[in-house]
């Protein structure tokens, strides 16, 4: 009898060992598998590990609470490309146009032609468009390229904002009822243009040492943006230049 009962101790035991072995294995498979969210980028590789044939759009991300063009800088790890979007796209954003991307081949365009233009010292020479582009222009003592651009697109006296035609003296409220092509507001519509879908700028690496055209005398960095599809029809402002929201 005690024999017996040994034997049956022995061998529950026995089972109960190979139970917990093979829960332990079942846990250590699960361990291997890591649950990553769709939702959730993954860190971008290095530059230095990126494949120098590939171009990348940058999608437009959503824009900056508040007034078009926001109070707040463009965080300083934030690439120039991205924040040029996201300024660009809080202005769209204001005025119910879609977010725009970010074209890296309109980008090294538009660089050539604002080296160019700075050698030049023009803000309009070279010509710098090709089919169906558009091009929106500025210029800046700021050396920094985030500071200047930012200056370019935003300043309510000399900016692009300068030329927001809702208000005197460019325009006035009632512009919005029958939008139309209007003196120096060229660079602030085409901005804002609903079927406009990509975009691409460029910051001069050294200064103009004048602009004759504009009359400045003092050495200024030029601002090219080029735009796809272009913008400032003539016959399409219409149902591409809403009004703003803000």
């Amino acid at each position: 009898m005690k024999l017996a009962l040994a034997k049956a101790f022995l061998t529950l035991t026995w089972c109960a060992h190979i139970v917990n072995s093979e829960a332990l294995k079942q846990k250590s498979r699960e361990k291997r598998y890591i649950y990553i969210p769709l939702n959730i980028p993954l860190p971008n590789r290095p530059a230095s590990q990126v494949a120098t044939t590939t171009t990348t759009t940058t999608p437009a991300p959503a824009p900056a609470p508040g007034t078009p063009g926001g109070d707040q800088l463009p965080a300083a790890s934030i690439d120039l490309d991205t924040s040029i979007t996201l300024l660009i796209n809080s202005f769209r954003t204001a005025h119910k146009a879609p977010p725009i991307t970010y074209s890296w081949q309109l980008s090294d365009q538009a660089q050539t032609c604002a080296d160019n233009r700075a050698t030049a010292s023009s803000l309009t020479t070279p010509t710098c468009v090709q089919n169906n582009q558009g091009e929106s222009t500025g210029f800046s003592q700021l050396a920094e390229p985030a500071q200047g651009i930012r200056e370019i697109i935003t300043d309510p006296t000399s900016g692009w904002l300068a030329g927001y035609p809702g208000r005197a003296p460019i325009g006035s409220p009632s512009y919005w009822s029958n939008p139309t092509k209007l003196s120096n507001t060229e660079d602030y519509t085409q901005m804002i243009w609903v079927s406009t879908t990509q975009v691409g700028c460029g910051y001069s690496t050294d200064p103009a040492a004048s602009l004759p055209e504009v009359s400045v005398t003092d050495a200024r960095y030029i601002f090219v943006c080029l735009w796809t599809p272009a913008g400032n029809d003539d016959s399409t402002y219409t149902g591409n230049v809403l009004q703003d929201t803000e």
